[in-house]
C-alpha cells in the first residue's frame, strides 16, 4: 500500500468518526430541544440577520470561502513541490575544438 493510499484511507475513516460523533450531538439535541417545553421558554426577540434561513445563508457563505482557501493552499503546496523539486536541467552541449 503506497503512503498516499494510507493516507485516504486514515482520512477516510477519520471522516467517517467525526460524522458518527456529529450525528450523535446533532440526535442528543435535538432530543433535548424536542423535550423542552416551548411556552414557558421566555419570549427573545430576534434580529432578522440571526433567522434560520438567513444562518444557514451565513453558513454556506463561509464555508464556500473556506474551501476556496483550501483550495489556494493546496495549489500553493504543490506550486511549493514543483518548486523546490530536483529541476531536470538538460545535459550541457559538448564542445569540440575544431580541427587547426
Amino acid at each position: 500500500m503506497s503512503a498516499a493510499d494510507t493516507l485516504a484511507s486514515i482520512n477516510e475513516t477519520s471522516l467517517d468518526l467525526l460524522t458518527s460523533v456529529q450525528d450523535g450531538i446533532l440526535e442528543a439535541y435535538k432530543n433535548v430541544a424536542d423535550a423542552l417545553p416551548t411556552d414557558s421558554l421566555p419570549n427573545i426577540p430576534t434580529l432578522p440577520v440571526f433567522e434560520p434561513t438567513a444562518i444557514a445563508q451565513l453558513v454556506d457563505e463561509a464555508f464556500g470561502f473556506q474551501a476556496k482557501v483550501l483550495e489556494a493552499n493546496k495549489s500553493f503546496a504543490l506550486g511549493l513541490i514543483g518548486a523546490t523539486a530536483p529541476a531536470s536541467k538538460p545535459a550541457p552541449a559538448k564542445t569540440t575544438k575544431a580541427a587547426k
